[in-house]
């Protein structure tokens, strides 16, 4: 495996990490707008870029666990002219994965999407689910 760069975050009890670009930006926002109607994985609304409406989801929704947990952070990723966000309770930064990591299969949980989830990558100091992003939808 060649070396790569990851960006790690939490979201409920589970430690994700997605490859660095496949994320646009990190925003701090402190709410959302609800969608009238609007069910989860949805959790709301914003206004991205002055000219852009940007839809939140639930990360654990979308894999198929509840949780009501929420955070002050929101990923966003996708492209340019239809980009999406993911809501998150903590950004844990960049990790460097190689080739001495271990990466197992993921035996988790989840019941929907676990395409997405590419593997576990063990590091010291725990865990973290590998993610793709762009095989939620």
């Amino acid at each position: 495996m060649l070396e790569r760069r990851l960006i790690s975050f939490t979201v409920g009890s589970y430690r994700f990490a997605v490859p660095i670009e496949t994320v646009r930006e990190v925003l701090n926002v402190v709410s959302l707008v609800p969608v009238p109607g609007g069910r989860l994985p949805l959790e709301g609304i914003l206004s991205y870029r002055g000219n852009m409406v940007l839809p939140v989801f639930s990360l654990l929704d979308l894999l198929g666990s509840r949780h009501d947990e929420t955070g002050n952070f929101v990923i966003v990723t996708g492209p340019v002219d239809n980009p999406v966000g993911f809501r998150v309770r903590n950004m844990g930064g960049v990790i460097i994965s190689g080739e001495k990591d271990e990466i197992a299969p993921w035996e988790g949980e989840f019941s929907v999407n676990t395409d997405a989830i590419t593997g576990v990558l063990k590091k010291t100091g725990g865990e973290l689910i590998l993610l793709e992003m762009d095989r939620l939808f």
